[in-house]
């Protein structure tokens, strides 16, 4: 901890010896976690976690967040920010391993850091505000509401990464609340046959599916890349 407050008070110039030292205690809290990890996935994905945790405490900040497709782009670059999106898509669909690793990792440092305390004489205390919970279904309702207020919403990019059971649900209100009300458009790079893969629930995105395709426009722009299409343009360009 003095180590931390000697970098900290150093000023502007000790930036990098900060950003360094910050990257060292990430990678000091992370490695048992990555070393469980890699005895289940590929070494690539181990290295997409870790790479979406920094990106994660970089951006953490709201007005800096990052979108799907920026995030790829600092998975990987810019200019192959689809790969980079495709990373982190491989990790969260990977059936190698489950979100209870992490959770149980978590549960276990707090565990220790608990008895640490205790063990030094302290009292520890852990404060379960439920309001909280209540508060998060307050807000949704009125969420749900303001989206029914727009007459048109676009959802990008669905498909990339598999949504929770309630993430599904959620998103399937809001559809639902829409139909023959107010217009939706959606882009995916899904064959509809492969939504399941999103929405895991079959009965759902079965229901989901009836809803956005009644009296749909449907427009199929194949595979070519737009984006990569661009690029070898303004390489033309300058050549």
């Amino acid at each position: 901890m003095q180590e931390d407050d000697a970098l900290f008070g150093s000023g502007i110039s000790a930036a990098g010896a900060v950003s360094t030292h910050l990257h060292t205690r990430l990678l000091a809290f992370l490695s048992p976690l990555l070393f469980r990890l890699d005895a289940q996935v590929d070494l690539r994905l181990v290295r997409t976690l870790l790479s979406v945790v920094e990106a994660i405490l970089v951006f953490r900040n709201r007005s800096h967040g990052l979108l799907l497709s920026e995030l790829g782009g600092y998975l990987d670059t810019p200019e192959h920010a689809p790969a980079g999106t495709k990373r982190l898509s491989n990790l969260l669909r990977s059936k190698k391993w489950t979100s209870g690793l992490i959770a149980d990792y978590l549960f276990e440092v707090a565990n220790n850091r608990k008895a640490q305390l205790e063990a030094s004489g302290e009292d520890v205390l852990l404060v379960w505000d439920e309001s909280v919970e209540a508060q998060h279904f307050n807000q949704l309702g009125r969420s749900l509401s303001r989206w029914a207020r727009y007459d048109l919403i676009c959802i990008d990019e669905v498909g990339y990464v598999p949504l929770t059971e309630l993430g599904a649900e959620l998103l399937f209100q809001v559809i639902a609340d829409r139909a023959e009300r107010a217009a939706v458009i959606i882009t995916t790079n899904l064959p509809f046959s492969e939504w399941t893969q999103v929405f895991t629930n079959a009965r759902l995105c079965k229901a989901l599916l009836d809803r956005l395709t009644d009296r749909a426009h449907i427009i199929e722009t194949g595979t070519e890349s737009f984006r990569f299409r661009r690029t070898l343009e303004g390489r033309r360009r300058k050549d």
